[in-house]
């Protein structure tokens, strides 16, 4: 649940009650929630700084527990000893807060997938620089833009320096793929048991990557095989994908953050506690030994090297840096992630043609747009604990003249029984519509149809935006 705190206005905001908010926000964040509804702005101690995120916040689409989603402007997401706290003005512009225990998510208002990052402005970024950007993505579906120290000692780790997180170390058993250069936004297709490495003129080998530096050595049978790294586009490691959890954070360069804590560092600034940061050798306390620094953190007692921990180098940004957050990604899976095993297509307008979506990895929460080109019956496999299902169905606007399509959601039991949970009509009177439907307990596939209307199949089409599936660990243990 969310209180409302009523703002003197409910529309626009002067700097005195938008200064007075803020101060709110980051005093009341610092103590208990059962304490903010009693804290006065007037009370409060020491200058009141303008709104994290500029004179209106940031926009930003909520998600609540529910997969609800309420638009909003975002002021600040802040970790302490009771949880982590948002605060956001809602559309009414009244001043609210919720626990992040009761949210799913925080996403960009604009739900076009996001590529790595566009072309012109990347190559912006890093113009007079002698390394291209490396795109290092783990098999946690962690995603980090940055630049690799290239050795040649044949260590089966990769050192990232990522701004603003600073340098640190990524073990080759956690990585799914390193992409070199700007082609970074081509999607992961199927899976494999062997490594791969595509090369700059698209040739391809396969094997195992024993070391990444400035020579990739890859290992076939009894021989092993080095190639420089610059004639490389990509390698790709067959490890296992491992199931993602706790907080990630998607930045504007397409980096995607394990994070750990959240806070807030004063106007228009969000600091994330990395889950990989950068440790500070001069922050390190003494050892054993009275040695201090990197020594010390090698060779110094556990609570030495607890302690540089403590001192490693979080990441401070800018709000408008962070497009989205998912505050755990074990409670929520986007539609597209899941398998689809299948496809039941009307043939009568042509050949069957089944859904079509952009890759996962390239969109905001992993939830691409899946696009229902023509009536069809689709099928996707549910996770463990599935327990509701929401996305914004959306008849294209190419084809509001005549298209007419229903909607048909429905559930499959584990013995095949088939119900059927929610229609929606689509039309050029009704061409957006909000599905969120509670799942009952033991279904097993979920099936969404479009079904021909009235004038025909040929402008039949539906495209699934935001489809995410919420996910109860209490049915998991059930």
């Amino acid at each position: 649940m969310t209180r409302p705190i009523r703002t003197p206005s409910r529309c626009a905001l002067d700097a005195r009650t938008r200064r007075t908010l803020h101060a709110l926000a980051a005093a009341g964040l610092s103590m208990p929630v059962s304490a903010m509804a009693q804290v006065n702005p007037a009370d409060l101690p020491g200058p009141t700084p303008e709104l994290v995120g500029g004179p209106g916040g940031a926009e930003r689409l909520l998600i609540h527990d529910d997969l609800t989603i309420e638009p909003i402007r975002l002021l600040s997401i802040v970790t302490n000893r009771d949880g982590t706290l948002v605060t956001y003005l809602d559309a009414d512009e009244v001043l609210r807060y919720a626990n992040a225990d009761d949210l799913v998510a925080i996403t960009h208002t604009d739900d076009l997938p996001f590529a790595i990052i566009g072309r012109n402005e990347w190559r912006q970024r890093f113009r007079g620089r002698p390394d291209m950007p490396h795109v290092v993505t783990l098999n946690t579906g962690e995603r980090y833009v940055g630049r690799l120290a290239l050795t040649d000692d044949g260590s089966e780790q990769l050192t990232l320096t990522h701004d603003p997180l600073g340098t640190f170390t990524v073990s080759l058993d956690d990585l799914a793929r390193l992409t070199l250069g700007l082609r970074a936004d081509a999607p992961i297709e199927g899976a494999s048991t062997d490594d791969l490495i595509v090369f700059a003129n698209d040739d391809t080998a396969t094997g195992f990557v024993a070391s990444i530096g400035s020579r990739v050595a890859l290992e076939t049978g009894d021989s092993v095989r080095t190639a420089p790294i610059t004639s490389i586009r990509e390698v790709r490691l067959a490890n296992p994908p491992e199931p993602a959890s706790g907080a990630l954070v998607w930045l504007d360069d397409g980096s995607i953050i394990a994070c750990d804590a959240f806070d807030t560092a004063g106007e228009e600034r969000l600091i994330l506690q990395a889950t990989r940061r950068a440790q500070d050798p001069a922050l390190a306390l003494p050892n054993d030994a009275g040695e201090s620094g990197p020594n010390a953190v090698a060779g110094g007692s556990e609570g030495a090297r607890a302690a540089a921990a403590v001192a490693a180098r979080d990441a401070a940004l800018r709000l408008d840096e962070v497009a989205a957050v998912v505050f755990d990604a074990a409670t929520a899976r986007a539609l597209a992630t899941l398998d689809l095993t299948r496809v039941r297509a009307d043939t009568s307008s042509g050949s069957q043609i089944g859904p079509t979506r952009d890759a996962p990895e390239r969109a905001l929460l992993f939830a691409a747009p899946i696009e229902l080109p023509r009536p069809m019956s689709v099928r996707w496999a549910l996770t463990a604990g599935a327990a509701r299902v929401a996305a914004r169905a959306e008849l294209p606007e190419a084809f509001r003249r005549w298209g007419d399509p229903t909607l048909a959601v429905r559930i499959e039991s584990s013995t095949g029984e088939t119900v059927t949970l929610d229609r929606v009509a689509l039309s050029a009177d009704r061409p957006v519509a909000e599905v969120n439907i509670e799942l009952p307990s033991g279904a097993s596939s979920l099936w969404i149809e479009v079904e021909p209307g009235a004038h025909g199949a040929v402008q039949d089409a539906v495209t699934l935006r935001r489809a995410m599936v919420l996910i109860d660990a209490d049915r998991i243990d059930g």
